[in-house]
C-alpha cells in the first residue's frame, strides 16, 4: 500500500513505437494505482546515450504528460531537466545521481518511513 516505485522504460523503443510503449507504461501505472494508490512513482528512461536530442526527450515528456493527465498524480519529477522522467545511460551511469537524490528526498518525505513497526518484524 505504501512505497516508492520505479517504472523503467526504453526511450529508444519509445521513439520507435510510441503507442506500444505508452500502452505498456499505462499498464504498469494502472497496476501500481490498483495495489498502492498513494505510492510515489519515479519514471526512468534508459538508453539516454542513444536518445540525446532534447527534441526527442521533449516529445517523450509531452506524451507522458498526456498519459498522466488521466492516470496518476504522484509522479516524482525530474526538476533539474524539467521532465516527468529521468533519462539514464546504463553504460556511463549518467543520470543515476539525479535518481539517487530524488529517491532519497522522496523517501524522507513519506510518512510511513518513520512509522513504528513491531520489533519481531526486524531480523538481525
Amino acid at each position: 500500500k505504501n512505497g516508492i516505485y520505479m517504472l523503467v522504460f526504453d526511450m529508444l523503443q519509445f521513439v520507435c513505437t510510441r503507442t506500444k510503449s505508452l500502452k505498456r507504461i499505462k499498464f504498469w501505472l494502472d497496476s501500481i494505482d490498483l495495489h498502492a494508490p498513494n505510492a510515489v512513482v519515479l519514471i526512468v528512461g534508459t538508453f539516454a546515450d542513444r536518445v540525446r536530442s532534447s527534441t526527442e526527450k521533449g516529445s517523450i515528456n509531452k506524451a507522458l504528460s498526456e498519459l498522466l493527465k488521466t492516470n496518476r498524480r504522484n509522479i516524482l519529477q525530474n526538476t533539474s531537466e524539467d521532465l516527468l522522467f529521468f533519462p539514464v545511460d546504463n553504460r556511463s551511469r549518467e543520470g543515476t545521481d539525479a535518481i539517487r537524490v530524488a529517491l532519497s528526498e522522496a523517501a524522507l518525505n513519506q510518512d510511513f518511513v518513520n512509522q513504528e513497526v513491531p520489533f519481531r518484524w526486524i531480523r538481525v
